[in-house]
């Protein structure tokens, strides 16, 4: 099984609305440009000599529809009422896998995984998303098809960034996970409901993060701990990754297209 997101005074208010007309003449009159919003991308393409993907969004959205990947994966996202509702993936045009979203008897979102072979679905278990009360996934179970927990992932925060991550194996052992970013915009920081599609996504690079990973490292298993670097556009969006291992080097050019505001 791979289990591998008012009390508004009207005078204050007529105030606040005053200052900003006033502020907004001053400006005018004294030929200050008023600020703009900052530019938001999301990742259109990934592209380095081993592996390309393509990314396809709902129209003038940042709901993520589709990844597909040169090495014959693609993953289809629906949603209902702007979240995830199923997932479907796929390896050389062959549907394998399919995940729902439900809901758990406590309200909290389940996700139950089924693998397919033509019409006949398999059920090979389940995880549910708790989210800490600043809306983020803080804690992840994972659940046998027969409801027999057997691991489960808590997860550290520093400024929207998951910067740790305790994943307790009740079959045995378990693992501590570090990570570092940069601070600069965040290849996916974008995509909407990201924490919980990462969760399905076959590349482990994805990330559901403000800024960008630098580091992910475990003392369990320091063969697997892995480097990122960057350089980056003049938005400050990284246009180049690169990932390295123990005993490899993988390069990613990236292409973005911009929301709008």
């Amino acid at each position: 099984m791979k289990l591998t997101l008012k009390l508004v005074l009207a005078g204050h208010f007529l105030f606040f609305t005053a200052c900003k007309k006033i502020s907004s003449k001053k400006k005018e009159e004294t030929g200050i440009p008023t600020e703009q919003p900052a530019r938001r991308f999301v990742p259109l393409k990934l592209e380095s000599d081993e592996l390309q993907l393509t990314f396809k969004y709902q129209e003038n959205t940042a709901n993520l529809i589709e990844i597909s990947g040169s090495d014959g994966h693609i993953m289809t996202i629906t949603y209902k009422n702007q979240q995830p509702y199923e997932i479907k993936k796929m390896k050389n045009n062959k549907p394998f896998q399919l995940v729902d979203y439900v809901k758990d008897k406590e309200g909290m979102p389940k996700a139950r995984s089924f693998d397919e072979n033509g019409p006949v679905f398999t059920p090979t278990g389940y995880y549910i998303l708790d989210y800490d009360q600043n809306q983020q996934l803080g804690k992840i179970k994972f659940y046998k098809d027969n409801g027999e927990l057997f691991c489960e992932s808590a997860l550290t925060y520093s400024l929207g960034n998951v910067t740790a991550q305790i994943q307790s194996n009740y079959l045995g052992g378990s693992k501590n996970l570090q990570y570092t970013y940069d601070l600069k915009n965040g290849i996916f920081k974008h995509i909407n409901c990201l924490e919980r599609l990462v969760l399905e996504i076959r590349y482990p690079f994805f990330s559901a993060s403000q800024n960008n990973i630098l580091s992910s490292s475990g003392t369990e298993t320091p063969l697997e701990n892995i480097t990122y670097s960057y350089e980056y556009n003049a938005d400050n969006y990284p246009s180049k990754l690169m990932i390295t291992t123990h005993n490899r080097k993988q390069t990613f050019k990236i292409t973005y297209a911009e929301l709008k505001q």
